[in-house]
């Protein structure tokens, strides 16, 4: 049996064993045997204009779409004890306004979150300068009791712009979720492209 048909078969058996639910496969010449791809997702709306793909946070699960905007919501495998599943959702928002399109990021954020500080007990945390697919991005990170019944959450939205469009990825999470998913939401924005 040639060599590249011996490791196709022990990736084939490595898979299968995955999917049975094993963690650990003792393979003594890893060499030959590549890791299986990290399931992605793709979403192209239906009249061709924008395509997303990313890397999905590893056991979380895909809901249906809220709407034509918000094509992607994620939520966490447990409720960190309470009501509320911590989730990261992507919406995506083609420019109406005459402007919209020229505006700096830095213009763009300051416009689309004119007014956040009037949430209820809404506390700034940080607010980042980043990368995402390529594109200049501006993190926010808030707290606010304005949503699900005055409980506080905590939410980091990344904004970025393309030529044809604005994304806003949003986590949201309890404080407790915050904190251990934080580099869950980071790898999140890491993995995404845009074409």
């Amino acid at each position: 049996m040639k060599k590249s048909t011996l490791g196709i078969g022990i990736a084939v058996l490595a898979v299968i064993l995955l999917f049975y639910g094993c963690s650990k496969i003792d393979i003594e010449d890893t060499a030959q045997v590549s890791a299986p791809e990290p399931q992605s997702f793709v979403y192209t709306d239906t009249a061709q204009t924008f395509h997303i793909k990313g890397l999905p946070p590893k056991d979380w699960e895909a809901q249906p779409p809220a709407n034509d905007q918000s094509p992607f919501i994620f939520t966490a495998p447990k409720n960190n004890g309470g009501t509320f599943k911590d989730n990261i959702n992507i919406i995506r928002f083609a420019y109406e306004f005459p402007g919209e399109k020229d505006m700096t990021i830095d213009d763009y954020v300051v416009s689309a979150t004119d007014g956040m500080e009037t949430r209820k007990d809404f506390k700034l945390i940080s607010q980042t300068k980043r990368d995402i697919a390529g594109y200049p991005a501006i993190v926010t990170t808030f707290q606010t009791t304005e949503y699900n019944n005055g409980t506080l959450l905590q939410f980091s939205q990344a904004i970025f712009k393309t030529e044809d469009e604005a994304y806003f990825i949003t986590f949201s999470a309890t404080p407790e979720g915050a904190t251990t998913n934080e580099q869950v939401y980071t790898a999140f924005l890491d993995s995404l492209v845009i074409e």
